[in-house]
Protein backbone atom coordinates (compact mmCIF):
# COMPACT_ATOMS: atom_id res chain seq x y z
CA UNK A 1 0.00 0.00 0.00
CA UNK A 2 1.06 3.82 -0.43
CA UNK A 3 1.30 6.25 2.09
CA UNK A 4 0.56 9.38 1.11
CA UNK A 5 -0.09 13.16 3.22
CA UNK A 6 -2.78 15.27 2.06
CA UNK A 7 -1.07 18.47 0.75
CA UNK A 8 -1.72 19.39 -2.67
CA UNK A 9 0.60 22.11 -3.46
CA UNK A 10 2.58 20.79 -5.82
CA UNK A 11 0.21 19.09 -8.44
CA UNK A 12 -3.27 20.69 -7.23
CA UNK A 13 -4.34 16.62 -5.99
CA UNK A 14 -4.44 15.88 -2.45
CA UNK A 15 -3.59 12.69 -1.25
CA UNK A 16 -0.88 12.08 -4.07
CA UNK A 17 2.70 12.75 -2.65
CA UNK A 18 4.05 10.45 0.07
CA UNK A 19 6.12 11.50 3.05
CA UNK A 20 9.97 11.40 4.25
CA UNK A 21 10.78 8.51 5.96
CA UNK A 22 12.98 9.01 9.04
CA UNK A 23 13.44 5.53 9.95
CA UNK A 24 12.95 1.87 9.73
CA UNK A 25 9.29 0.95 9.24
CA UNK A 26 8.35 -1.57 12.03
CA UNK A 27 4.92 -3.50 11.24
CA UNK A 28 3.33 -4.94 14.31
CA UNK A 29 0.66 -6.18 12.76
CA UNK A 30 -2.40 -4.84 15.32
CA UNK A 31 -5.56 -3.38 14.50
CA UNK A 32 -4.85 -0.53 16.20
CA UNK A 33 -0.96 -0.32 15.24
CA UNK A 34 -1.15 -1.92 12.13
CA UNK A 35 2.45 0.18 11.50
CA UNK A 36 4.57 2.34 12.71
CA UNK A 37 3.30 6.01 12.36
CA UNK A 38 5.94 7.75 13.79
CA UNK A 39 8.63 7.29 11.19
CA UNK A 40 6.85 9.33 8.46
CA UNK A 41 6.62 13.05 7.85
CA UNK A 42 4.73 15.10 5.62
CA UNK A 43 6.24 17.64 3.01
CA UNK A 44 5.63 20.39 0.82
CA UNK A 45 7.30 18.80 -1.87
CA UNK A 46 8.10 14.98 -2.67
CA UNK A 47 9.01 12.56 0.10
CA UNK A 48 11.69 9.97 0.19
CA UNK A 49 9.49 7.41 0.72
CA UNK A 50 8.89 4.99 -2.26
CA UNK A 51 6.10 3.18 -3.73
CA UNK A 52 4.39 0.36 -1.86
CA UNK A 53 6.93 0.15 0.84
CA UNK A 54 4.48 -0.90 3.54
CA UNK A 55 2.27 -4.28 3.22
CA UNK A 56 -1.44 -4.44 4.38
CA UNK A 57 -3.05 -7.66 6.03
CA UNK A 58 -3.26 -10.72 4.03
CA UNK A 59 -6.58 -12.61 2.49
CA UNK A 60 -7.40 -15.88 3.83
CA UNK A 61 -10.30 -17.26 2.36
CA UNK A 62 -11.90 -21.06 1.50
CA UNK A 63 -14.67 -22.14 -0.13
CA UNK A 64 -15.79 -25.54 -0.47
CA UNK A 65 -18.52 -27.37 -2.15
CA UNK A 66 -20.18 -30.76 -2.38
CA UNK A 67 -21.95 -32.27 -5.04
CA UNK A 68 -24.25 -35.65 -5.23
CA UNK A 69 -25.81 -36.45 -8.37
CA UNK A 70 -28.75 -39.29 -7.64
CA UNK A 71 -30.14 -40.96 -11.05
CA UNK A 72 -33.99 -41.13 -10.33
CA UNK A 73 -34.84 -43.07 -13.93
CA UNK A 74 -32.86 -43.65 -17.06
CA UNK A 75 -33.57 -40.09 -17.98
CA UNK A 76 -34.19 -38.44 -14.69
CA UNK A 77 -31.38 -37.32 -12.85
CA UNK A 78 -31.52 -35.14 -9.69
CA UNK A 79 -28.24 -32.80 -8.00
CA UNK A 80 -27.80 -32.81 -4.47
CA UNK A 81 -25.49 -29.81 -3.21
CA UNK A 82 -23.87 -27.54 -0.54
CA UNK A 83 -21.46 -24.86 -1.07
CA UNK A 84 -19.33 -22.54 1.78
CA UNK A 85 -17.88 -19.40 0.97
CA UNK A 86 -15.15 -18.23 3.82
CA UNK A 87 -15.35 -21.72 5.44
CA UNK A 88 -13.94 -21.30 8.56
CA UNK A 89 -15.64 -17.66 8.25
CA UNK A 90 -11.91 -15.73 8.72
CA UNK A 91 -11.98 -11.80 9.54
CA UNK A 92 -10.50 -10.44 6.16
CA UNK A 93 -9.63 -6.75 7.34
CA UNK A 94 -9.41 -3.99 5.23
CA UNK A 95 -6.36 -1.60 4.18
CA UNK A 96 -4.89 0.48 7.10
CA UNK A 97 -5.23 4.73 6.70
CA UNK A 98 -2.43 5.23 4.54
CA UNK A 99 -2.87 9.81 4.92
CA UNK A 100 -0.41 10.97 7.24
CA UNK A 101 -1.58 13.42 10.05
CA UNK A 102 -5.72 11.78 9.79
CA UNK A 103 -6.94 9.77 12.62
CA UNK A 104 -7.28 6.67 11.42
CA UNK A 105 -3.45 6.68 9.98
CA UNK A 106 -2.17 3.21 10.35
CA UNK A 107 -5.65 2.17 11.81
CA UNK A 108 -7.38 -0.24 10.37
CA UNK A 109 -11.35 0.61 10.58
CA UNK A 110 -13.05 -2.14 8.36
CA UNK A 111 -13.38 -5.75 7.03
CA UNK A 112 -12.96 -6.70 3.29
CA UNK A 113 -15.99 -6.98 1.56
CA UNK A 114 -18.24 -6.30 4.78
CA UNK A 115 -20.80 -8.11 2.37
CA UNK A 116 -21.07 -9.33 -1.17
CA UNK A 117 -19.51 -12.38 -3.28
CA UNK A 118 -15.76 -12.45 -2.09
CA UNK A 119 -13.89 -12.19 0.93
CA UNK A 120 -17.50 -11.80 3.33
CA UNK A 121 -18.42 -13.65 6.36
CA UNK A 122 -19.23 -17.24 6.01
CA UNK A 123 -22.15 -17.63 3.27
CA UNK A 124 -24.02 -21.52 3.08
CA UNK A 125 -26.00 -22.36 -0.39
CA UNK A 126 -27.61 -25.33 -0.80
CA UNK A 127 -30.02 -26.85 -3.42
CA UNK A 128 -31.53 -29.88 -3.94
Amino acid sequence: MNIVTSNSTVNGVANTLRPNVTGPISVPGSVDRWFDTSVFVPVDGFGSLGRNLVTGPGFNNIDFSIIKNTNISERLRMEHRAEFFNLFNHANFGQPGNVVGTPNFGRITNTRFPTGESGSSRQVWRAG
